[in-house]
Protein backbone atom coordinates (compact mmCIF):
# COMPACT_ATOMS: atom_id res chain seq x y z
CA UNK A 1 0.00 0.00 0.00
CA UNK A 2 1.29 3.16 -0.78
CA UNK A 3 1.68 6.40 0.82
CA UNK A 4 -1.57 7.84 -0.28
CA UNK A 5 -3.54 5.21 0.11
CA UNK A 6 -2.46 4.89 4.06
CA UNK A 7 -3.12 8.74 4.85
CA UNK A 8 -6.83 8.15 2.98
CA UNK A 9 -7.59 5.11 4.95
CA UNK A 10 -6.50 6.99 8.15
CA UNK A 11 -8.57 10.28 7.47
CA UNK A 12 -11.34 7.59 7.09
CA UNK A 13 -10.68 6.34 10.40
CA UNK A 14 -10.29 9.77 11.95
CA UNK A 15 -13.83 10.66 10.26
CA UNK A 16 -15.26 7.38 11.68
CA UNK A 17 -14.02 8.49 15.53
CA UNK A 18 -16.17 12.03 15.19
CA UNK A 19 -19.73 11.55 17.61
CA UNK A 20 -22.91 11.85 15.60
CA UNK A 21 -23.86 14.07 18.69
CA UNK A 22 -20.83 16.63 17.02
CA UNK A 23 -21.92 17.00 14.21
CA UNK A 24 -25.73 17.29 15.00
CA UNK A 25 -24.69 20.34 17.36
CA UNK A 26 -22.76 21.92 14.43
CA UNK A 27 -25.61 21.70 11.81
CA UNK A 28 -28.00 23.27 14.83
CA UNK A 29 -25.17 26.35 15.26
CA UNK A 30 -25.07 26.78 11.64
CA UNK A 31 -28.94 26.78 11.24
CA UNK A 32 -29.16 29.33 14.09
CA UNK A 33 -26.30 31.46 13.14
CA UNK A 34 -28.09 31.62 9.24
CA UNK A 35 -31.33 32.81 11.05
CA UNK A 36 -29.39 35.37 12.79
CA UNK A 37 -27.63 36.71 9.89
CA UNK A 38 -31.29 36.83 8.19
CA UNK A 39 -32.50 38.91 11.29
CA UNK A 40 -29.37 41.24 11.18
CA UNK A 41 -30.17 41.97 7.45
CA UNK A 42 -33.93 42.69 7.71
CA UNK A 43 -32.81 45.29 11.22
CA UNK A 44 -29.99 46.66 8.73
CA UNK A 45 -33.20 47.37 5.46
CA UNK A 46 -35.60 48.83 8.11
CA UNK A 47 -33.48 51.10 9.71
CA UNK A 48 -31.75 52.12 6.43
CA UNK A 49 -35.83 52.41 5.30
CA UNK A 50 -36.28 54.83 8.50
CA UNK A 51 -33.28 56.66 7.31
CA UNK A 52 -34.47 57.49 4.04
CA UNK A 53 -37.55 58.00 4.80
CA UNK A 54 -36.61 61.03 7.33
CA UNK A 55 -34.31 62.48 5.27
CA UNK A 56 -37.06 62.78 2.51
CA UNK A 57 -39.74 64.55 4.90
CA UNK A 58 -37.17 66.70 6.70
CA UNK A 59 -36.29 67.59 2.77
CA UNK A 60 -39.65 68.65 2.01
CA UNK A 61 -40.58 70.73 4.80
CA UNK A 62 -37.07 72.78 4.26
CA UNK A 63 -37.95 73.31 0.83
CA UNK A 64 -41.33 74.19 1.95
CA UNK A 65 -39.68 76.70 4.23
CA UNK A 66 -36.78 78.14 1.87
CA UNK A 67 -39.78 79.01 -0.89
CA UNK A 68 -42.29 80.98 1.61
CA UNK A 69 -39.26 82.61 2.54
CA UNK A 70 -37.36 83.33 -0.59
CA UNK A 71 -40.82 83.76 -2.63
CA UNK A 72 -41.41 87.78 -3.56
CA UNK A 73 -44.41 89.36 -1.69
CA UNK A 74 -47.54 88.47 -3.11
CA UNK A 75 -49.55 91.66 -4.14
CA UNK A 76 -52.71 89.87 -4.25
CA UNK A 77 -52.56 88.69 -0.56
CA UNK A 78 -54.88 89.39 1.83
CA UNK A 79 -52.15 88.48 4.69
CA UNK A 80 -52.44 91.97 5.69
CA UNK A 81 -52.26 95.71 4.34
CA UNK A 82 -48.36 95.39 5.73
CA UNK A 83 -47.18 92.67 3.51
CA UNK A 84 -48.29 94.04 0.31
CA UNK A 85 -45.79 96.83 -1.73
CA UNK A 86 -48.39 99.98 -2.65
CA UNK A 87 -48.73 100.82 -6.08
CA UNK A 88 -47.34 104.36 -5.56
CA UNK A 89 -45.87 106.63 -2.93
CA UNK A 90 -49.11 108.44 -2.10
CA UNK A 91 -50.53 104.79 -1.13
CA UNK A 92 -47.70 103.94 1.52
CA UNK A 93 -47.53 106.94 2.93
CA UNK A 94 -51.62 106.99 3.47
CA UNK A 95 -50.83 103.50 4.96
CA UNK A 96 -47.92 105.63 7.75
CA UNK A 97 -50.75 108.00 8.41
CA UNK A 98 -53.56 105.14 8.67
CA UNK A 99 -51.27 102.99 10.91
CA UNK A 100 -50.46 105.55 13.56
CA UNK A 101 -46.30 105.70 12.43
CA UNK A 102 -46.19 108.91 10.94
CA UNK A 103 -46.00 111.79 13.39
CA UNK A 104 -48.21 114.76 12.91
CA UNK A 105 -47.06 118.04 13.04
CA UNK A 106 -47.34 121.31 12.04
CA UNK A 107 -45.24 123.46 9.62
CA UNK A 108 -43.19 125.43 12.51
CA UNK A 109 -43.10 122.39 14.43
CA UNK A 110 -40.48 120.63 12.23
CA UNK A 111 -36.87 120.91 12.81
CA UNK A 112 -34.82 120.74 9.77
CA UNK A 113 -31.52 121.26 11.43
CA UNK A 114 -31.31 118.83 14.01
CA UNK A 115 -29.19 115.89 12.12
CA UNK A 116 -32.52 113.59 11.79
CA UNK A 117 -33.58 111.97 8.47
CA UNK A 118 -37.59 112.83 7.40
CA UNK A 119 -40.16 112.24 5.12
CA UNK A 120 -42.35 115.04 5.29
CA UNK A 121 -45.58 115.27 3.30
CA UNK A 122 -48.93 117.15 3.15
CA UNK A 123 -52.39 116.29 1.75
CA UNK A 124 -53.66 119.04 0.00
CA UNK A 125 -55.57 121.11 2.41
CA UNK A 126 -54.72 118.63 5.48
CA UNK A 127 -52.64 117.93 8.32
CA UNK A 128 -48.59 117.54 8.35
CA UNK A 129 -47.04 114.71 8.94
CA UNK A 130 -43.84 113.13 9.41
CA UNK A 131 -41.36 109.74 9.68
CA UNK A 132 -38.17 109.92 11.53
CA UNK A 133 -35.84 107.30 9.69
CA UNK A 134 -32.97 106.55 12.72
CA UNK A 135 -30.10 104.48 12.03
CA UNK A 136 -27.64 104.59 9.49
CA UNK A 137 -29.20 101.74 7.57
CA UNK A 138 -32.58 103.62 6.69
CA UNK A 139 -30.72 106.98 5.94
CA UNK A 140 -28.84 105.13 3.39
CA UNK A 141 -31.70 103.46 1.75
CA UNK A 142 -33.18 107.25 1.83
CA UNK A 143 -30.37 108.61 0.04
CA UNK A 144 -30.73 105.42 -2.37
CA UNK A 145 -34.28 106.15 -2.74
CA UNK A 146 -33.67 109.67 -3.78
CA UNK A 147 -30.99 108.83 -6.33
CA UNK A 148 -33.48 106.53 -7.80
CA UNK A 149 -35.36 109.50 -8.43
CA UNK A 150 -33.79 111.56 -9.54
CA UNK A 151 -32.88 108.87 -12.39
CA UNK A 152 -36.67 108.22 -12.79
CA UNK A 153 -37.38 109.14 -16.58
CA UNK A 154 -40.96 109.03 -16.08
CA UNK A 155 -41.88 112.92 -15.90
CA UNK A 156 -45.09 113.82 -14.66
CA UNK A 157 -47.73 114.53 -17.74
CA UNK A 158 -48.94 117.67 -18.31
CA UNK A 159 -47.01 119.23 -15.03
CA UNK A 160 -50.06 117.61 -12.58
CA UNK A 161 -49.24 115.26 -10.31
CA UNK A 162 -52.23 112.38 -9.34
CA UNK A 163 -51.18 111.89 -5.97
CA UNK A 164 -52.14 115.11 -4.21
CA UNK A 165 -49.66 114.96 -2.20
CA UNK A 166 -46.80 117.26 -1.81
CA UNK A 167 -43.33 115.48 -0.11
CA UNK A 168 -39.78 116.92 1.36
CA UNK A 169 -36.99 115.11 2.34
CA UNK A 170 -35.12 116.26 5.06
CA UNK A 171 -31.47 115.02 5.99
CA UNK A 172 -31.49 117.15 8.69
CA UNK A 173 -29.22 119.56 7.46
CA UNK A 174 -31.46 122.33 6.67
CA UNK A 175 -31.29 121.10 3.03
CA UNK A 176 -34.94 120.07 1.77
CA UNK A 177 -35.36 118.14 -1.66
CA UNK A 178 -38.74 116.78 -3.24
CA UNK A 179 -38.69 113.18 -4.67
CA UNK A 180 -41.68 114.79 -7.14
CA UNK A 181 -38.56 116.94 -8.25
CA UNK A 182 -35.52 116.57 -11.11
CA UNK A 183 -32.47 116.81 -9.67
CA UNK A 184 -31.04 120.56 -9.92
CA UNK A 185 -29.79 123.51 -7.83
CA UNK A 186 -33.67 125.45 -7.86
CA UNK A 187 -34.90 122.33 -6.91
CA UNK A 188 -33.64 122.28 -3.56
CA UNK A 189 -34.61 124.45 -1.00
CA UNK A 190 -32.95 125.53 2.48
CA UNK A 191 -34.53 125.56 6.21
CA UNK A 192 -38.10 125.56 4.97
CA UNK A 193 -40.56 123.03 3.22
CA UNK A 194 -41.26 125.02 -0.05
CA UNK A 195 -44.23 124.75 -2.95
CA UNK A 196 -43.68 123.07 -6.22
CA UNK A 197 -45.31 121.62 -9.02
CA UNK A 198 -44.38 117.95 -9.93
CA UNK A 199 -42.18 117.06 -12.51
CA UNK A 200 -41.25 113.16 -12.24
CA UNK A 201 -42.90 110.03 -10.81
CA UNK A 202 -41.03 109.41 -7.56
CA UNK A 203 -38.83 105.93 -7.71
CA UNK A 204 -40.80 102.40 -6.10
CA UNK A 205 -37.73 102.76 -4.00
CA UNK A 206 -39.06 104.77 -1.93
CA UNK A 207 -42.36 103.83 -2.11
CA UNK A 208 -41.25 100.16 -0.86
CA UNK A 209 -39.28 101.94 1.88
CA UNK A 210 -42.01 103.66 3.53
CA UNK A 211 -43.87 100.00 3.45
CA UNK A 212 -41.21 98.32 4.84
CA UNK A 213 -41.24 100.67 7.41
CA UNK A 214 -44.98 100.66 8.49
CA UNK A 215 -44.31 96.17 8.14
CA UNK A 216 -41.98 96.70 11.31
CA UNK A 217 -44.31 99.00 12.91
CA UNK A 218 -46.80 96.11 12.82
CA UNK A 219 -44.42 93.26 13.97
Amino acid sequence: MNDRMKKAEYLFDELGLIDDAIVAQAAEYNKHSSVGVSRFRKTVIAAAAVMVFAMVFTGTLLIGFLRDRLAPRDEGSDDGVSAVYSESLSDALYKAETSGIAEECTLESVDLFDGTARIIWRREGGEYYAISLAGAEKRARLTRAVEAAYSNSESVSDGGSSDEVSVWISMGDGSVISPYLKKSDGNVGYGELFSYSPEIIPSSELTKLVDDIVADSDG
